[in-house]
């Protein structure tokens, strides 16, 4: 009798232990999931100025300063299956030449993304998601001109559409919808009424509906390389669904110590909407944009 006791006892023991250990399983679990739960931001910040100063110089040269200024943000917030993930970038850069009295605008970009997501089986969710794209100033074909070819929420692009979200962490996430919705706005009249960007002569607004991809990706690639890039492409079902709008654009800072950076963007567009003339004698039409920025400066990560 009493050895049947010693072992019941000995048996409730262990199963105290054991269901001690799975409440303590359960809180760890319950700990991890509350530490990734909550808001995380960061940004990074790129400032880049360039001098070029010549006396007495047989050459030949011109005096000029260029500055431009870059931030890359995000914040994200998540709790329990539900995701909020909002990034973007706004970019501002300018020439001062000798020869040119006006300022000569170098980039000009204002962009934020916002995006809801409820997770469905790991790593995909349901998603929601809205991107405005437009500049801050307007733009001009050469220094001296006075008629604008663009200004501010002229263009403004307005994205938006319900789809998965593939989710990897915070590093990469790629958005398909196939019921979205792009909105051209033109918000400076004579640039609306000439038909620019692609909307109907004096109208201010586009709407097309069609199917959406945007991808983005974020990632120290390797020691003090940081590599920020984004995907975006637009099929528009109604008319011409083949000729697909592209946005592409990396973005490399490339840490030198705590502040001084090298950084180099390049950016891809082609909008089969916007009629590009590249001189007086080329016939308007679509065509590749591109951009590329070098810059050397100063560089701060929050």
């Amino acid at each position: 009798m009493k050895k049947w006791n010693l072992i019941i006892m000995v048996l409730l023991f262990v199963n105290a232990g054991f269901a001690q250990l799975d409440v303590k399983e359960d809180e760890l679990k319950k700990q991890a999931a509350d530490k990734e739960a909550g808001f995380k931001k960061g940004a990074i910040i790129n400032l880049a100025l360039n001098q070029a100063s010549f006396s007495h110089w047989a050459a030949g040269g011109f005096n000029s300063f260029a500055a431009s200024l870059k931030t890359n943000y995000f914040f994200y917030y998540k709790k329990a299956n539900w995701i909020w993930d909002n990034y973007g970038q706004i970019g501002y850069g300018v020439l001062d030449q000798e020869n040119n009295k006006d300022i000569i605008k170098t980039d000009d970009i204002f962009e934020f993304t916002s995006k809801v997501g409820l997770k469905s089986s790991q790593p995909f969710y349901y998603a929601a998601l809205l991107n405005l794209n437009t500049q801050m100033t307007p733009g001009y074909a050469n220094p001296g001109d006075k008629d604008k070819i663009s200004d501010f929420l002229a263009p403004l692009y307005v994205t938006g559409g319900i789809g998965l979200d593939f989710k990897k962490d915070d590093m990469l996430s790629v958005f398909a919808s196939v019921l979205s919705s792009k909105i051209t706005y033109v918000g400076n009249e004579k640039l609306a009424d000439a038909g620019a960007f692609g909307v109907d002569p004096g109208e201010n607004l586009k709407s097309e509906i069609g199917g959406y991809i945007k991808a983005h990706f974020q990632n120290e690639i390797m020691k003090n390389v940081q590599l920020v890039s984004k995907l975006d492409l637009f099929s528009n079902y109604l008319d011409k669904p083949q000729n697909i709008d592209v946005n592409m654009e990396i973005l490399v800072n490339m840490k030198v110590n705590q502040y001084i950076t090298a950084n180099f963007s390049t950016t891809m567009i082609y909008d089969d909407d916007i009629d590009i003339a590249s001189d007086e004698n080329d016939k308007p039409g679509p065509k590749l944009q591109l951009k590329e920025i070098l810059g050397i400066g100063l560089s701060f990560t929050f």
